[in-house]
């Protein structure tokens, strides 16, 4: 009977140390997981700051260009001649279209951006899937855990 309590202790030691690596493992994949994401979150942001400022810089042009420059050339162009309407028209479209390439190169240039957060995303579903096996072999075989499970040895 001492034999069965003594082996029974043992067995019961054994899985609360194997408890012990995973929270300390788990609690290691959530730090590298943090700075991984504000790793991301960093490329991004310096890889958006360029189309942004060209973006709002279109939009702004679009906005100033209104009040003054589209007056400003309309009333020269009647000053050579060309009827108001036509001079007003001509310089609204033309003002319009410079705005609309601005604004088209910037959402190109967004669209060329990788996917935000695509390396912490893949990290985080292999972590998830490394502590759901890790779980997995603890309640059935603790004693088979070999280094950080998530390379077992071939």
């Amino acid at each position: 009977m001492i034999q069965f309590n003594s082996a029974q202790a043992n067995g019961s030691e054994s899985v609360r140390q194997s408890i012990g690596y995973v929270v300390e493992d788990i609690t290691a994949l959530v730090g590298l997981q943090g700075r991984l994401f504000q790793m991301d979150a960093r490329d991004i942001a310096g890889q958006m700051v360029r189309p942004l400022a060209v973006l709002v810089a279109g939009g702004l042009l679009f906005v100033a260009t209104i009040p003054v420059g589209l007056l400003a050339i309309a009333e020269g162009l009647v000053a050579v001649g060309v009827p108001q309407a036509a001079a007003y028209g001509l310089v609204a479209a033309a003002s319009l279209l410079t705005a609309a390439g601005m604004v088209t190169w910037a959402c190109r240039r967004f669209g060329e951006l990788p996917l935000a957060f695509t390396r912490s995303r893949e990290e985080l579903l292999q972590n998830v899937s490394w502590v759901k096996n890790l779980v997995k072999c603890l309640a059935g075989k603790p004693e088979q855990l070999h280094g950080d499970g998530r390379n077992p040895p071939d």
